[in-house]
C-alpha cells in the first residue's frame, strides 16, 4: 500500500501535465507546429524531443491511473475487510458472553456437589456407562440369534416349499399323462 503511494507521487513529480487531456492538447499543438511550420533542424529536434516526453508522460499518467485504481481497490478491500472482522469479533463477543455465563452455572454446580463428591461422580458415571453398554449389546446379542434362529426356520420352510412343488409337479406330469392316454383312446 505505501509502495503504491510512492510510486503515485513520484509519478506526479515527474510531469508538469497532471492530467490526459492537456497532454493530449500538448501533443495536438506541437504536431500541428511541426506539420505547418518550418524550423531549423535543433528546434525541430527539440520539438521532437518534447513530443516523445509527453508520449512518456502519457504512459506514465496511464500507469498512475492505473496504480491509483488499485489503491482505491486496496482500500474499499480493507474497509469491507475491517467491516467483517468487526461482524466476526462481535460475535465472538457474543459467544464469550455465553460461554462465561455457562461457566458460572458450572461453577455453581460445582460448589453445590462439593469437591468430594465431584471426584466420585465421574467413576460412577463411567461405570453406569459401562453397564447400559453391556445391556445394550446383549439386547443386539439377541437380536442377532434371533435374526439365525428365523433364518435356519426359513431355510427349513424354503426347503420343504421346493419339495412339496416337485412332487405337485410330478403329479401334474402324472395327471396330464393319464387325460393324454384317455383322450387318446
Amino acid at each position: 500500500m505505501e509502495k503504491l503511494k510512492a510510486q503515485m507521487a513520484s509519478a506526479k513529480g515527474d510531469s508538469k501535465y497532471n492530467n490526459l487531456q492537456s497532454i493530449e492538447k500538448r501533443l495536438k499543438e506541437l504536431k500541428f507546429e511541426q506539420n505547418t511550420s518550418s524550423m531549423t533542424l535543433k528546434q525541430e529536434k527539440d520539438l521532437i524531443k518534447e513530443m516523445e516526453s509527453l508520449s512518456s508522460a502519457r504512459k506514465m499518467l496511464a500507469k498512475v491511473g492505473a496504480a491509483k485504481d488499485k489503491f482505491t481497490g486496496n482500500k474499499e478491500a480493507s474497509a469491507s475487510l475491517g467491516d467483517l472482522i468487526g461482524e466476526v469479533n462481535g460475535e465472538l463477543k457474543a459467544i464469550n458472553v455465553l460461554m462465561d455465563e455457562q461457566k458460572a452455572i458450572l461453577d455453581k454446580i460445582n460448589e453445590k456437589a462439593g469437591a468430594a463428591k465431584e471426584a466420585d461422580l465421574f467413576p460412577k458415571l463411567m461405570a453406569e456407562k459401562d453397564e447400559l453398554k453391556k445391556k445394550v449389546d446383549a439386547e443386539y446379542t439377541a437380536i442377532r440369534d434371533m435374526r439365525a434362529e428365523w433364518r435356519t426356520v426359513n431355510n427349513e420352510w424354503f426347503e420343504y416349499s421346493k419339495i412339496l412343488r416337485a412332487q405337485r409337479e410330478v403329479e401334474w406330469a402324472e395327471e396330464t399323462a393319464r387325460r393324454d392316454a384317455e383322450w387318446a383312446a
